[in-house]
């Protein structure tokens, strides 16, 4: 009877730490000043002064982002984020010209998790992807765009919320839920 419970004891110990052990990471996030932003930005204040007006109205969606990434090991994991960003601005009175671009990317990209605790992790993240860029002249172009996040900051256990510091398509601070499975 005490080998039979000890077996018990050992098989819920092993299952408890295995049912903490995940493999897929789905997140959502919510960003400011990326890539796309200042490119945007820079293209307004060009068209603003080619035209010879003042820019009126700027509005800037994004960048939204959702992750799936894969954990390869206690140290790596891999994955994708995809991205949508919207941008819209306005020159002169209120009929003057209009812009608005819409931005699409999906980066591959890799996480370095430095540490990681019960309900806290650290990590860096780097990714590299193309980015389909279509404005409302109907002009479109394929750009070459990355995320590189030097320290995210992660808290909770299945159910998290997380903050990111760094520079790219997702922008310079984001922050979002993530489900691990």
């Amino acid at each position: 009877m005490k080998k039979l419970l000890i077996a018990v004891a050992a098989l819920l110990v092993s299952f408890g730490a295995s049912a903490q052990d995940y493999k897929v990471e789905l997140s959502v996030s919510y960003g400011a000043f990326s890539n796309s932003q200042i490119l945007s930005t820079v293209i307004f204040a060009a068209e603003a002064e080619n035209a010879g007006m003042e820019l009126e109205k700027a509005k800037f969606v994004g960048p939204i982002s959702a992750d799936l990434y894969f954990r390869t090991s206690k140290y790596f994991s891999f994955g994708l984020s995809g991205v949508y960003q919207h941008t819209t601005a306005q020159y002169g009175v209120p009929n003057g010209d209009n812009f608005e671009c819409r931005y699409f990317s999906l980066m591959p990209g890799m996480k370095l998790h430095w540490l990681r605790t019960n309900g806290f992790n650290m990590y860096s993240k780097l990714a590299v992807g193309p980015t389909f860029a279509s404005n409302i002249d109907g002009e479109r172009a394929w750009l070459l765009n990355f995320q590189v996040s030097p320290l995210g900051l992660e808290f909770g256990r299945r159910f998290c919320v997380f903050a990111e510091a760094g520079f790219g398509e997702q922008g310079i601070v984001l922050g979002g839920i993530r489900l691990k499975l």
